[in-house]
C-alpha cells in the first residue's frame, strides 16, 4: 500500500468534490506563467499516442512549470505491474496514462507511490469542465482561453500532488 496522498479526482454532485474543485481553482488562479516551480522534477508520459490532444496538453502543462516529460511505452500484455510501478517510482514524481484501460491505470495506481493520473489533461475528464469556473482576466477574450484554463488547472493538479501547494505562495 502506498504512503502517498491520493491525487484529487473530482466527482460532480459530491459536496468533498465542490470543495477540491475550489481549492484547484485558487491554485489555478495562483499560477503564474512562466514561472517554473516544479523545475527539477520529471513526469511520464504514459501513451501509445503522442500526438493525442490530452497527451500534448499535459506535456506542455508540466513542461510550462518546468518539468521534464517523458514519453513512456504502456504495459505490455504479461509485463508485472509492481515492477513497473518500482521503476516508476524511483525516476518520476507522477505518471500520466493516456488511452489506457481504466482497470490498468487503478492497479498501476495501488503499486506505485507517486501520484497515477487516468488523462489528467483529457477534454473529457472533469479538469476541463471546470476550466470555465478559472478567473484570470489576462485570458478573457483570447481565443484560446479556455485551452489555456484548462492547462492552468491541470498544472494546480500537478503542483498540488507532487510538490504541494505551498509552492505557489
Amino acid at each position: 500500500m502506498s504512503d502517498r496522498l491520493a491525487p484529487p479526482v473530482l466527482v460532480p454532485d459530491s459536496a468533498h468534490s465542490a470543495e477540491q474543485a475550489r481549492r484547484l481553482l485558487t491554485l489555478g488562479e495562483q499560477i503564474v506563467p512562466g514561472h517554473q516551480v516544479l523545475a527539477g522534477r520529471f513526469v511520464a508520459l504514459m501513451c501509445s499516442v503522442p500526438a493525442d490532444p490530452a497527451a500534448q496538453r499535459l506535456a506542455r502543462a508540466a513542461a510550462d512549470l518546468g518539468m521534464q516529460v517523458t514519453q513512456v511505452a504502456p504495459p505490455f500484455e504479461g509485463q508485472r505491474i509492481d515492477a513497473l510501478a518500482r521503476i516508476l517510482d524511483q525516476l518520476y514524481d507522477a505518471v500520466d496514462c493516456v488511452g489506457m484501460v481504466r482497470a490498468e491505470v487503478q492497479q498501476l495506481a495501488r503499486a506505485c507511490r507517486v501520484p497515477v493520473f487516468d488523462s489528467l489533461a483529457g477534454s473529457d475528464r472533469p479538469l476541463a469542465a471546470l476550466a470555465t469556473d478559472l478567473r484570470d482576466p489576462a485570458l478573457d477574450g483570447a481565443p484560446d482561453a479556455h485551452e489555456l484554463r484548462h492547462r492552468r488547472l491541470v498544472q494546480a493538479v500537478l503542483v498540488e500532488c507532487i510538490s504541494g501547494a505551498e509552492t505557489l505562495v
